[in-house]
């Protein structure tokens, strides 16, 4: 048995497969849970783990890297590592690492908004059940994204909220006439959401 530790994320067909290629070697896996539980609980069974969020698996890997450290001592990686990001280091961190590769000044609460834009509404009411990440990046690349840096696609709805029949669910914006165009196209093939019952919600344990 390896005491290499290996996470994996993404268990469709091909990640499915592959996770269950290193379990079965003997190697201590961690997956990322899914709303289909099929493969997540088949890997399970088979011995890998199930991390509670990303966040989680982040710290985990991040705490293993800190124990490499001779001064550490087995175990206490995670701990140090979930002081750090509660504490504010990390971020403190990061920014200065930004600084120091030459910060453009960007606010990502004002961003610079393309001056043509149309809006996306709600079909029905309900809950939002899904979105469709591939069909909103298709969709901010059709208005010209992220070449245009005023371009793209802004979210006002999330995942298991509730809204009525012509709600705003997005806003996209673009520079040129002819992206817009393209984006509305692209919206009327699919919206990239689904609106339906709060029980069709998938449920994502997240740790805090």
């Amino acid at each position: 048995m390896s005491s290499e530790q290996i996470g994996f994320l993404g268990l469709g067909l091909m990640g499915h497969g592959m996770a269950k290629n290193i379990v079965e070697k003997g190697y201590p896996l961690t997956v990322l849970g899914h709303r289909n539980r099929a493969p997540v609980e088949d890997l399970v069974k088979r011995g890998a783990k199930e991390a509670k969020s990303a966040r989680e698996k982040a710290l985990r890997l991040a705490g293993r890297m800190i124990e490499w450290d001779p001064a550490v001592r087995c175990g206490q990686g995670l701990e140090i590592a979930r002081d750090i990001l509660a504490s504010g280091r990390a971020l403190r961190r990061m920014n200065a690492i930004i600084a120091a590769q030459g910060a453009t000044g960007f606010d990502y609460r004002h961003p610079a908004l393309g001056e043509r834009s149309f809006e996306v509404l709600a079909p029905a009411s309900g809950v939002v059940t899904l979105i469709n990440n591939q069909q909103l990046a298709r969709i901010a690349g059709h208005a010209g994204a992220p070449k245009v840096k005023s371009a793209g696609v802004d979210l006002c709805c999330k995942l298991g909220q509730t809204v009525a029949r012509g709600e705003v669910l997005y806003r996209v914006y673009a520079r040129y006439p002819a992206d817009l165009e393209f984006a509305r196209k692209a919206c009327q093939t699919s919206s990239g959401y689904a609106i339906g019952a709060a029980q069709d919600v998938p449920q994502v344990s997240v740790e805090f």
